[in-house]
């Protein structure tokens, strides 16, 4: 009776709504008695509360039962931001010791964790987590520090694990592949092979979503960014195997250049030619007879190309860079 005058003040001529919020509230109370007669194991603490809560709503006391709840409520989010804040200097200091062990998978999941600590949106935890990489990568490259490198490769790898849709993944496989390409840039022997090998590989995954219909831009950017680990490989490699993979590399080159025109990306158009040259006079330089030697003319063409937009005015130190490649081939 005590709940029906509840729901019928303020209208009590609207008996009709009045027994419906009446009929609601019931449902839900029996919801709740169900679930409060099931076993608990949370904290004992917890179940003496709802407990009271429970004799309170069936005294006829609902405020004073939302009251207590409140209370507690208020109590476990103390708890809690107290608990979070003690996450965040465990992860803190975790993070440091990673750096101190030169563990960079371990780097990688712990700045996960902490990213995961602030911020609920896996969205949000990808993109904060690829910044991360952007600046392992930038200093990486700045300083040579090998474990910078090695971690912006764990740390695209979490960002590909948790990427929430096919392009995010492919971006993440891109950011991979270049992280990989650069460290295996920096390491000799059959260990830098395997890792230019990996970013070809992770270059190719990317292309799988990354395609010139869909995203043409893209496509050309990470074709050329292939085209440049595949060229590292092939001057790596002797014989057939290295004849073989510049090979790949030029062809990949004259993909990128489908979309980068001189017309709508004159200073891609440029750099994707010098790079293309770079791997024709690599292979004209060990190539013998005619054949060498009209490779060579094709790098020494892909260098002038280049020349039609760094000139001497507008860029004159990738102007000077491109001359002095072009006078190797020439030689």
């Amino acid at each position: 009776m005590a709940l029906a005058y509840k729901y019928a003040e303020g209208s009590p001529t609207d008996i009709k709504g009045a027994l419906a919020g009446l009929e609601a509230a019931f449902e839900t109370a029996a919801e709740q008695k169900a679930r409060d007669a099931l076993p608990s194991n949370i904290d004992a603490a917890v179940d003496a509360v709802l407990t009271e809560v429970a004799r309170l709503n069936d005294a006829g006391q609902p405020e004073d039962a939302d009251a207590l709840l409140m209370a507690e409520i208020e109590k476990a989010d103390a708890e809690l931001a107290r608990q979070k804040a003690r996450l965040e200097r465990y992860y803190d200091r975790a993070i440091a010791q990673a750096v101190l062990t030169r563990d960079a998978d371990a780097y990688a999941g712990r700045s996960l964790e902490r990213i995961r600590l602030n911020i609920l949106s896996q969205e949000d935890q990808f993109h904060a987590l690829r910044a991360l990489r952007r600046e392992h990568l930038k200093n990486g490259l700045r300083t040579g520090a090998p474990f910078l490198l090695a971690s912006a490769i764990g740390l695209a790898c979490q960002c590909e694990a948790i990427a929430t849709t096919l392009y995010l993944r492919a971006m993440a496989q891109n950011d991979l592949a270049i992280a990989l390409q650069n460290q295996g840039i920096r390491t000799s022997g059959p260990e830098g092979a395997a890792l230019l090998a990996r970013s070809v590989a992770a270059y190719d995954a990317a292309l799988r979503v990354r395609t010139r219909a869909d995203h043409p831009v893209d496509w050309a950017m990470t074709q050329n960014n292939k085209a440049t680990a595949l060229q590292e490989q092939g001057i790596r490699a002797s014989g057939f195997e290295g004849a073989e993979l510049l090979s790949q590399a030029v062809a990949s080159y004259d993909t990128a250049l489908e979309v980068y025109t001189r017309a709508e990306h004159p200073v891609d158009w440029a750099v994707t030619q010098n790079n293309k040259a770079v791997a024709l006079q690599e292979q004209g330089t060990r190539t013998s007879g005619p054949e060498g030697a009209a490779l060579l003319a094709l790098a020494v063409a892909a260098y002038d190309a280049a020349l039609e937009v760094r000139t001497r005015v507008d860029r004159p130190v990738a102007w000077a860079m491109t001359q002095n490649n072009k006078g190797n081939a020439l030689r």
